[in-house]
């Protein structure tokens, strides 16, 4: 069965991590558990509090508008029906497949699990000679044990929008240090990012902010952007992809950063412990991820490191464009 070849798949990967033999029975035996509980026709997945059944799959899925992951290497379609397709028909398909990991719509594709370690961009397309009828936008819908965030800021460097239209205010701060140090500066600059965050998510007309200017912005900016001596933050209701220049890895003992609102694991199959090697090439195959905290093995997404906190049991790893 299928369960079964993803369960000696496991067993493989196990053998190359060293793992004993009665460890390894166990987790190909908790796989197999898992893909059995995921085909349960009466599995409730939707609710944090009843996921006993969820199985490999995750109880959460993640919406990530104009992206595909693995394009060409699918499980089948949503239905036997030819599309459309609802969000609901597939995942209940979705879930009744022991590897099955997402999907992708308007084609209804069904994905694999770890699918969402090669997602690419898939933007609409218009009519063209390589594309003739064009091509419609993708959204892909990925499987997830842990809960998206209801905002996601995206950081924008050098960048700003609606300037001097449509501004809904200020958040401005002014710190209370004449002639602050470093340190003084770094901690004022922290408080004043959070403040605008807070201050634009009580606000439903905010779609973001500018620093150092502090200026509220209205629904509707990422329309209108400008070049800046500013740096922008937008409110996304999915992660920003990592910068392709963030290829240093900074290693940040007894850090972490948003805790409980992770990206994924280390690894979509095996359990902790993770090294750091296993979790820098996860991280890297994931274009939404922006580090990691050992020994939890949590992926982190890119606006993570705008909320770094002390940790009295994680080291954090975030990749940087800094030397």
């Amino acid at each position: 069965t299928i369960s079964q070849i993803e369960g000696a798949k496991l067993t493989a990967m196990a053998v190359t991590r060293g793992t004993s033999r009665v460890g390894m029975l166990a987790v190909v035996a908790a796989v197999l558990v898992a893909g059995a509980l995921a085909q349960d026709p009466n599995c409730v997945c939707n609710h944090p509090t009843h996921c006993d059944c969820c199985g490999e799959h995750g109880c959460f899925i993640w919406e990530i508008p104009e992206t595909d992951c693995m394009p060409g290497d699918e499980l089948g379609n949503c239905s036997s029906h030819p599309p459309p397709y609802t969000i609901q028909e597939c995942e209940d398909t979705c879930r009744r497949m022991p590897n099955c990991g997402g999907f992708n719509l308007p084609n209804g594709h069904l994905k694999r699990l770890g699918c969402t370690d090669e997602m690419v961009p898939w933007p609409a397309l218009a009519p063209s000679k390589e594309h003739p009828e064009g091509r419609p936008a993708l959204t892909l819908f990925a499987m997830n044990h842990y809960p998206a965030r209801r905002d996601y800021w995206w950081k924008l460097p050098a960048q700003n929008c609606n300037n001097r239209y449509n501004e809904l205010g200020n958040c401005t701060m002014t710190n209370p240090h004449p002639n602050p140090t470093p340190a003084q500066k770094a901690e004022f600059e922290k408080e004043y990012l959070a403040h605008c965050k807070s201050v634009c998510q009580a606000n439903p007309f905010c779609e973001g902010f500018n620093l150092p200017t502090g200026h509220l912005k209205a629904m509707g900016c990422r329309d209108d952007f400008i070049h800046s001596g500013a740096t922008l933050y937008l409110r996304r209701g999915h992660p920003q992809a990592r910068d392709p220049a963030a290829t240093t890895l900074h290693h940040m003992e007894k850090m972490d950063c948003a805790p409980g609102f992770e990206l994924g694991n280390c690894s979509s199959y095996l359990p902790p412990p993770y090294s750091v090697s296993e979790c820098t090439e996860a991280c890297k195959k994931n274009p939404l991820c922006g580090g990691f905290n050992l020994p939890n093995g949590h992926l982190k997404t890119a606006d993570c490191a705008q909320e770094i906190q002390t940790s009295t049991n994680q080291d954090l790893y975030v990749f940087t464009n800094e030397p």
